[in-house]
């Protein structure tokens, strides 16, 4: 997870380092937290390094 702040900062590496070390199996853009621009430049990469996108519809909604 990565604050809105911080998304200036991100980089390929770090978050390909970030994937391997939590053995994700993609990744999930909070699209309301980030620039149009930014998320189309990350979503745009993830698929070009075919690392999987999830959208919020992919999870299902949990009651506690």
């Amino acid at each position: 997870m990565v604050a809105n702040y911080g998304v200036n900062v991100l980089t390929s590496d770090l978050i390909e380092r970030a994937i391997e070390c939590s053995k994700a199996k993609g990744i999930y853009f909070h699209k309301k937290g980030m620039k149009k621009t930014d998320y189309r430049m990350w979503k745009d990469w993830a698929e070009n390094n075919k690392i999987k996108v999830y959208n919020q519809s992919d999870y299902k909604k949990r009651y506690l």
